[in-house]
């Protein structure tokens, strides 16, 4: 591994100095320090720590006692409570001040600490490649030619209008779950979600975009007047119905500020992809979008995440309820998973950040990495009013996921 890569994924423990910076808020519940409570506790009710009534007096829910840079405050998420709430947190931040340093100091917890210290590996990501990754990277550029020639697939026998039906077996493959082919931004219907058999045996697709995770819908009974029983499904493109993300899209857009060419965007957006290659990651496809960049398919940074362990009283609820001892001896035994599961997929999700700063630094899109859908190869690109622009979203390069034998 290069210096470029380590600094992209600098350790967690890393104990250098951490730069005082504003971040997003966060709850703190495992603060131990009494003295903040109490300061709080003045100007309004705590209910359980950190929950409290809201300071308008009215009913609302889920108000807490957040932390930001370790300066404690009320959040409600109602706004007729505005100026109450902004009242009692100018007291709070008064009477906050006047506890000693080694107080204030207490109370900047782990989790704060851990999120500072993230934003600083992030920004030292950002910086290295961007000044010192970047530059190398440009004096060996890729042209999209190149992606042609040592594809593992020959793409370029395969005519255009074939190449969607192409690119869904090779990347999903025997996947059970449905996936999204559409248009942007029109609406949402459960016939653009199949699953990929059902995607293949179609003579052409519902848009020029597909998903790159998998959708699970929503099943319901539902009785007819009739008395028969209907089965209903229902869900949309997005995170509440989304079972798995598959792939990361790297994207590297002309910058319009520099004068940036289309050519010099492929270009980089190759000199990048051939490094991440060269970390380990594999690269599946590389589509042609049939207007200024190109769409890099990587495997998605995050997938091998260890589940989370289950309680002890679902297998053996009987064991559980009938002996005490074992249900103790069971729940301290659940507790220490559950606390390595957390820490393993704490470092998982901080390792993802620091590798996406990295890749903004190296002029990759960031709505394009983290986005669920992407271009569609083998599909006319249509222009913002929906007509076709006569350039095709094409492949020009495939490393098949799953056998393809046949079209």
């Amino acid at each position: 591994m290069t210096d470029y890569q380590a600094a992209m994924f600098l350790s967690d423990d890393d104990d250098s100095e951490i730069e005082r910076q504003d971040f997003a808020p966060t709850e703190s519940p495992n603060v131990g320090d009494d003295a903040v409570r109490r300061l709080v506790a003045q100007f309004v009710n705590i209910t359980r720590w950190p929950s409290c009534d809201c300071p308008s007096g009215q009913p609302h829910k889920s108000v807490r006692v957040l932390f930001n840079n370790g300066l404690p405050y009320v959040h409600c998420f109602h706004p007729s409570c505005a100026a109450d709430r902004a009242t009692v947190n100018a007291q709070i931040t008064d009477a906050f001040r006047t506890l000693s340093p080694e107080q204030q100091k207490n109370c900047r917890t782990p989790e704060t600490s851990e999120e500072r210290l993230l934003l600083n590996q992030k920004r030292q990501a950002y910086d290295i490649a961007k000044h010192r990754l970047l530059p190398d990277l440009l004096k060996n550029p890729v042209p999209p030619e190149h992606w042609l020639k040592c594809s593992p697939f020959p793409v370029a026998i395969v005519p255009n209008s074939r190449q969607w039906k192409l690119f869904v077996k090779a990347m999903y493959g025997v996947e059970n779950d449905d996936i999204w082919i559409g248009n942007l931004p029109e609406a949402q219907v459960l016939a653009d979600f199949k699953t990929p058999y059902l995607w293949w045996k179609q003579k052409l697709p519902f848009g020029s975009h597909i998903s790159t995770c998998t959708f699970k819908l929503k099943t319901t009974l539902s009785r007819e007047a009739s008395g028969d029983i209907r089965i209903r499904s229902s869900g949309t493109r997005s995170k509440a119905f989304m079972k798995r993300k598959l792939f990361d899209i790297l994207e590297v857009d002309p910058d319009e500020k520099s004068g940036q060419t289309s050519d010099e965007a492929y270009r980089q957006g190759g000199a990048v992809a051939r490094w991440v290659q060269s970390t380990g990651q594999k690269l599946y496809a590389v589509v042609d979008t049939g207007n200024k960049s190109l769409h890099f398919w990587f495997p998605h940074y995050m997938m091998e995440i260890p589940r989370e362990p289950r309680c002890p009283a679902g297998p053996y609820l009987e064991d559980y309820k009938r002996n005490p001892a074992y249900r103790a001896s069971a729940w301290r035994q659940y507790e220490r998973l559950m606390l390595k599961h957390k820490k393993v997929r704490r470092r998982a999700f901080n390792d993802r950040e620091r590798w996406y700063a990295g890749l903004r630094g190296l002029g990759c899109d960031p709505q394009a990495i983290t986005s669920l859908t992407a271009r569609l190869p083998g599909v006319e690109r249509l222009d913002k009013d929906g007509q076709p622009t006569g350039r095709w979203q094409r492949l020009l390069y495939l490393d098949p996921k799953f056998p393809v034998d046949d079209l």
